[in-house]
Formats: C-alpha cells, sequence, structure tokens
C-alpha cells in the first residue's frame, strides 16, 4: 500500500514479481481503483485498464489484447517496473468479454 505519490496522483514505480503483482492487482481491485496500471519488463509492455476495481481492457506492445495479456503479465514468473496512473486517459475499447467476473477470478 506504499506505493503511492500524493505529488502527482500517480502512483511511484516498483518492482513487483511473481505473487507481488497478482496481490498488487487484488489490492487495485478492491480499492476499486480506476485508472490504468503500466506494467513493463525486457523491452515488453502490458497496460491494464481498471474501471471501478473491475479489468475491462488490456493490451501488450505485441498487439494482443484481452484476458491473455492478464494473464501472461501475472503469470509470467519475471520481475516488472509497475506503474499506476489513476488520471490516464481510459480507452474506449472493452477486450475482457466479462471485467467484473474475471476481475474476481483473479
Amino acid at each position: 500500500m506504499g506505493f503511492f505519490s500524493s505529488r502527482n496522483g500517480a502512483y511511484a514505480p516498483e518492482t513487483l514479481g511473481g505473487e507481488e503483482l497478482r496481490r498488487r492487482m487484488r489490492e487495485l481491485c478492491a480499492k476499486r481503483s480506476t485508472g490504468r496500471w503500466h506494467l513493463e519488463w525486457s523491452g515488453e509492455t502490458s497496460d491494464l485498464y481498471l474501471l471501478f476495481g473491475a479489468v475491462f481492457h488490456a493490451e501488450a506492445s505485441d498487439g494482443a489484447v484481452g484476458e491473455a495479456v492478464v494473464m501472461s503479465a501475472l503469470e509470467g514468473g519475471r520481475p516488472a517496473l509497475a506503474t499506476f496512473d489513476p488520471r490516464a486517459k481510459l480507452p474506449r475499447a472493452t477486450s475482457i468479454s466479462d471485467p467484473k467476473a474475471f476481475t474476481a477470478a483473479l
């Protein structure tokens, strides 16, 4: 919970791996967060978009979208530099078929 920076309203970058990524994801969902969670590792990136604590869209730097992007990011087992931006512009796209059910299953 100590990754919030009041300076600009965004969360400070932190390096998370394995179970830490899942724990942070659950925390963002429990807080009903809205914004973009940006994950970066080894030149790859994934952006997970949340609306009131539910992941409704996800996209990867390789062009992939949807549930597979979320699962790959959370189950990759590799440390990622993670940043959450509650002020990010949310996309109009929805790539998660049932955001609440999918997020609850994480």
